[in-house]
This record gives C-alpha cells, structure tokens and sequence, in this order.
C-alpha cells in the first residue's frame, strides 16, 4: 500500500489560534505638584518654578506670610490657573507688594485647598523674603548732634519687624552754610542704603524694601537719597524692593526770592515771611532775631525743594500751615515765637506722579518741630495698615 506524498513543511496549515479576553489592570498616575525657585521677576510678577503630574489644571496662590509655612492666617495676594507639567509659573500680583514688616515671607503655593490627593503635600510650596530698611533724617540743628526723637523712631521701626532702622546722623553738615549740603547728605545716605542692601539680601531671592523718613531740612536729605538710588539703583534686592518716603513738614532751607526781599518783608513787621515761608512774632526781639538768621542761611543754602523721585511707590507728607500764635501753648514753636510753613502737599514736586498722600495736623495745632513727635506717637501706628491718609 503506498502512502501519498508528504506536503512540504512550508504548505502544512498552522493550528487555528485560542484568543482569549484579558482585563488589564488600573494603573493611574500619582499625583504630585512640586514648586520651587519663588522669586520677584517684576515688582507686580512673582516667578516659580514647578513640576505637576497626575492632576489636570490646578490652582497656585501668593501669600503674605509672618513665616516660611502656610497656614489660614496667610494673606492671599495674587492667583493663576496652570496646567499640569513642568516648566516655569508666573502670578501677576495687580499691584506692587507694600512694606510689611510683620509679613515678609512671600509664599508660592499649589493647591492651597487641597483639591488634588497628593502623594506628597511636603513641596506645594516656595518663598522668599522681602526684607525692610528704615532711616530718619533730621533737619538743622544748632546743637551739632541729631535730634533724640530719630532714634525713638528708628528703635518703633524695628520694634515693628524693621530688619534694620536707624538715625541719619548729618547735623554738622546741616548747620555749615554750605550749598548742597542736603545733596552731597542725600548720596551719602543712599550709599549706605546700598551696602545695607547687599549686606542683608544673602538668600539669591531676597528682596530689600526701603522707608526713608525726614523732617524739615531732612526732607530735602531723603529726596536726594531717593533721587541717588534711582540714578544708581544698586542690587537687585534693591532694585525690586518698595520704597516709600515719609516727609515730615517738609521745609527746607529755601528762600522764595531775594535776600534783600525778605529782608525788607521783615521790616515791615508783618509777623509773616513769604519769602522765608514762615510766620514769627513781631513783638519779640528774639523771634525777629532768629527771623533774619534763618532768612540768611536760606539764602546762603537755597536748598532743592523736597520731592518725589520717580522711583518712590508711595509718598506720604504730614504737614502744618499754622501761625505761630495757632500752635499749641507751651510747643517749641510757640515759645521761640517762630513756625516754619511748608508748601502744601500739591506744591510739591512730584514730576512722575507718584502716589502721594498727606495729613494735616493744622487742626491739631501741631506746629513745624512737634511734628517728629505726633509721628513718634500717633503717625507710625499708621506703619501697621499702611492705609490711605486722610486728603490735606
């Protein structure tokens, strides 16, 4: 019996495939939103950077905090939407973030409410710090050694979370009949300004606020200082940081005319000088006295005025337009028999439009040297809300 031919190899069918339903398994992400490197790229943008997985869209917000770690006691500044990824976040804050000694922690959270299941909730967050400098600058002094009421202000500030506050000491220079002394006292105070910047801003993110507070002839000091930190700004702490100035019935030695002008106001006994900008007793010998130094050294002097630099985000004046018989009994002013007079707030120079706000102490008959100290007492209380002051 013969067998029919085998078929080749390559010709034979393969067997017929069992197929068969497997259910995979349920495998998700782990979600995860990481933010580091918080800094001020602008000073209205806050920058970070961040690395989100296992979420979609998710909510960053910017704090105000007294510490490192968030908590409900935080105060929200600024909020963006982002997706998942990585890559570099920005928030635009709508306005620049004011001196705030008792909240100087800047804080980049992800996810403040908690709405994503994290493995991780440890690294939601960044910060950095924005740091205070504090100065007061006083006016003349006949003494040769500054005012004590500077370094009661200066001992508030840092009472008050001023990571450094002190007094401008420049009395010898404000009494030398010098021009430009509050000038060349200006670019000294911004020169110290810088160093104490570059000195406290160790972090790489740190930013470096500035206050410079000055009375009378100091006014014009702080304007300068302000004026020499905008031609020369300085670190970069600096250079982001909020500066604010505060003048303190801002008369400088300055007169509003010719000496012999003055002079023969003065004659005329009219108990007012206009060129002088100030008002005296014309019955006292002394007050007419001291009436004809002061329109001397102003005319020697002839100061510039106090302004607002443009790189200043808010200014504030607190200010007197009283006669010497108007201030209370018993002040400086009343007892010499002389008040300096400020120009109003809307004379000051203010060519870039800066935020300036004012407060008359008039009705408070508050003459010019009681004005430091209404500050010492009632005015820096005002630091903690930095709230809008009343129109002058």
């Amino acid at each position: 019996m013969t067998r029919p031919p085998r078929r080749p190899a390559a010709c034979r069918p393969f067997p017929s495939p069992r197929l068969r339903v497997e259910t995979l398994e349920v495998r998700t992400v782990p979600a995860d939103i990481a933010v580091a490197g918080a800094r001020l790229e602008a000073p209205t943008v806050v920058r970070f950077d961040y690395q989100a997985t296992g979420v979609g869209m998710f909510a960053v917000g910017v704090y105000r905090s007294a510490d490192p770690v968030f908590d409900a006691g935080d105060q929200l500044v600024g909020a963006n939407i982002l997706p998942a990824g990585a890559g570099t976040g920005r928030v635009g804050l709508g306005q620049e973030l004011p001196i705030d000694p008792a909240r100087k922690f800047v804080l980049v959270v992800a996810d403040p409410g908690g709405a994503a299941a994290e493995t991780n909730e440890a690294n939601n967050s960044s910060f950095f710090r924005k740091l205070v400098i504090g100065t007061v600058a006083h006016g003349f002094t006949l003494t040769g050694t500054a005012p004590a009421w500077t370094s009661d202000v200066a001992a508030v500030l840092r009472g008050r979370g001023y990571d450094v506050a002190f007094p401008f000491n420049w009395a010898p220079l404000s009494q030398t009949p010098v021009p430009n002394g509050t000038v060349l006292a200006g670019q000294i105070l911004a020169a110290q300004v810088r160093a104490l910047a570059q000195a406290m801003a160790v972090l790489p993110t740190d930013v470096v606020d500035v206050h410079l507070i000055g009375h009378s002839r100091g006014t014009g000091v702080v304007s300068q200082a302000f004026f020499s930190l905008q031609q020369a700004p300085g670190s970069a702490a600096l250079q982001l940081g909020y500066f604010k100035e505060t003048l303190l019935d801002p008369h400088v030695a300055r007169n509003q005319g010719p000496l012999f002008a003055g002079l023969a106001e003065l004659a005329a006994n009219t108990g007012r000088s206009t060129v002088g900008q100030f008002s005296y007793n014309p019955a006292s010998p002394a007050a007419r006295a001291f009436a004809a130094g002061t329109l001397s050294f102003q005319a020697a002097m002839q100061d510039p005025p106090a302004f607002v630099p443009a790189n200043v985000d808010r200014a504030e004046v607190f200010y007197q337009q009283l006669s010497w018989d108007q201030v209370a009994p018993g002040t400086p002013d009343s007892l010499l028999g002389v008040n300096f007079i400020p120009p109003p707030p809307g004379q000051i120079p203010n060519p870039a439009q800066r935020p300036l706000f004012s407060y008359n102490l008039s009705p408070l008959r508050v003459g010019h040297y009681g004005v430091p100290t209404w500050y010492l007492t009632a005015g820096v209380p005002m630091l903690a809300t930095d709230g809008v002051l009343a129109p002058g």
